[in-house]
């Protein structure tokens, strides 16, 4: 009796660990590994050439309130010749307010990001990289496991390249 006891505490044991792998949303599992999959995403991106496009950027953080409140929030962005040109609040024509701005990136610039929290090693991190043109289609990052809201996120959908 005692021995299948042992045998289904180790089977539950096993279970759980296995669970609490398969939870894991740091991404991949080594440095390099995300250096990797961030340079042939970037590669990708770089050969379509695109310098015009439109998208809609999202972005979240734990603390943070944007636009009365806005949490997340979302702006569909106009970049030509590698610059945002204009920006509305996604699902309406509201401009996005001024002070707003440095929260735009382009793909670049998203990409930029990515990579600048990969170097950090922080103690979550996920990405998914878009399969057709490589840029960064949703990022999460959770730089310390001991700090509470200190997480963001962004996303880049919809993108649409057009000749300039």
């Amino acid at each position: 009796m005692a021995t299948s006891r042992m045998a289904a505490a180790l089977v539950l044991v096993a279970l759980v660990a296995a669970w609490m792998a398969a939870c894991d949303v740091s991404g991949p599992d080594t440095l390099q590994e995300r250096r990797a999959q961030l340079v042939h995403a970037r590669a990708i991106w770089d050969a379509r050439d695109i310098h015009d496009y439109a998208f809609t950027l999202g972005r979240s953080c734990g603390e943070c309130v944007f636009m009365d409140g806005r949490n997340p929030f979302s702006v569909k962005a106009l970049v030509r010749d590698d610059t945002i040109r204009a920006a509305t609040v996604a699902g309406s024509d509201e401009p996005l307010p001024d002070e707003y701005a440095s929260l735009l990136y382009t793909i670049d610039g998203f990409f930029d990001i990515v990579a600048a929290d990969i170097e950090s090693k922080p103690y979550r991190f996920s990405v998914a990289y878009d399969s057709v043109y490589g840029y960064p289609r949703h990022y999460y990052v959770d730089p310390s496991k001991n700090v509470i809201d200190d997480e963001h996120g962004m996303s880049a959908t919809g993108l649409t390249p057009f000749s300039p």
